[in-house]
C-alpha cells in the first residue's frame, strides 16, 4: 500500500554516474573509438576533454588535442555504434542501494523521473535490464531538446511531462552541470556525487549527501519542509 510523504510529488534522478556506474565504461567507448584513428586515449587527457558535455562537443574538444580536424563527425559515429553495440544486451550497473532507494520512493506514492543529459538509450537499457519499467513514470533526455546540460532544457520538459510544479518536485544529480542544469529550470537539487565528480563545485545544489541512506534521509526531510 503507498504512503505519501508530505508535499514531494515527483523525483527527477540523473542517469549517468547518478543512478549508474558508468564513467570507467564510457571511457573505455571514447578509448576503443579514438583507437581507431591511431590515438591512444589516457584518463587524464579523458577527464580534461572528454568527461563533460555532448557527445559532440566531446568530439571537437578531443579532435581538436589530437589534431584529428575534419574527424569530429566520424568519430561521432564510432564512438556511438559502441557504445548502442554494448547496450544491445547489458546495462551500466546501477550505483549501491539505488536499486532499492526506487522501491523505496515508488513504495512513498511519488513519480519516478530519468532526467538523463544523454541518449535515452542507456536509460532505456538500465530499466529494461533491471525490471524498472513498472517503477520509472518517463525518460526525459537530450534526444528530446535544444541543449543538454548544463542547460534548463532538459529539466523544463521534465516538468512540463510531469504535470507538477516545480516545488512538488526534486533532482537528484551528481555533477556540476547537472546540479547547474536542475537549479536553472528552478528546481531544488540535492547532489550525490560518485568518485569522479566528488571534487565538482556543487555548492548550488540543497544538500549534497554520500550514500544512498544519507540521499533517502535527506529526501525525507524535503517531504517534511
Amino acid at each position: 500500500m503507498h504512503t505519501t510523504y508530505g508535499r514531494l510529488k515527483c523525483l527527477f534522478i540523473d542517469h549517468d554516474g547518478t543512478l549508474v556506474d558508468s564513467e570507467n565504461y564510457y571511457f573505455e567507448f571514447w578509448c576503443k573509438a579514438l583507437n581507431n584513428y591511431g590515438v591512444c586515449l589516457n584518463w587524464d587527457t579523458y577527464r580534461r576533454f572528454g568527461s563533460y558535455g555532448s557527445t559532440t562537443e566531446r568530439c571537437i574538444r578531443l579532435c581538436d588535442y589530437y589534431n584529428l580536424g575534419g574527424l569530429e563527425n566520424d568519430l561521432y559515429i564510432s564512438r556511438q555504434m559502441i557504445e548502442f553495440s554494448f547496450l544491445q544486451n547489458k546495462s551500466f550497473p546501477l550505483r549501491a542501494g539505488m536499486l532499492s532507494f526506487i522501491y523505496k520512493m515508488y513504495n512513498a506514492n511519488i513519480d519516478l523521473f530519468i532526467v538523463t543529459g544523454a541518449s535515452s538509450k542507456a536509460s532505456e537499457a538500465t530499466i529494461k535490464h533491471n525490471n524498472l519499467g513498472s517503477f520509472i513514470k518517463s525518460v526525459i533526455s537530450a534526444d528530446t531538446v535544444r541543449s543538454t546540460k548544463p542547460s534548463p532544457d532538459v529539466y523544463l520538459e521534465a516538468l512540463k511531462q510531469s504535470n507538477y510544479s516545480i516545488n512538488q518536485c526534486l533532482a537528484i544529480e551528481d555533477s556540476r552541470d547537472g546540479v547547474v542544469s536542475a537549479i536553472s529550470a528552478g528546481i531544488q537539487c540535492i547532489a550525490y556525487p560518485n568518485s569522479y565528480t566528488v571534487t565538482d563545485d556543487l555548492s548550488l545544489a540543497y544538500d549534497i549527501v554520500q550514500n544512498v541512506v544519507e540521499l533517502e534521509k535527506k529526501i525525507l526531510r524535503v517531504c517534511k519542509i
